[in-house]
């Protein structure tokens, strides 16, 4: 008796994990780099608003 396996299904439904799994991680990492270009606008923004209060002080 011989025994047939249809490995397509199988190796398409693998595919589709690891797509999900790449999207939930790459959805991770841009929130990340997102943040941190916000966290980097805001020191950029509160650098100058201390330039712009010490040529006013002075």
């Amino acid at each position: 008796m011989t025994v047939f396996i249809n490995s397509k299904g199988f190796t398409l439904i693998g595919l589709a994990v690891i797509i999900a799994i790449m999207s939930i991680v790459l959805m991770t990492a841009s929130r990340v780099y997102s943040t941190m270009v916000k966290r980097d606008m805001e020191e950029d923004l509160l650098f100058r608003g201390d330039g712009i209060k010490d040529a006013i002080d002075s």
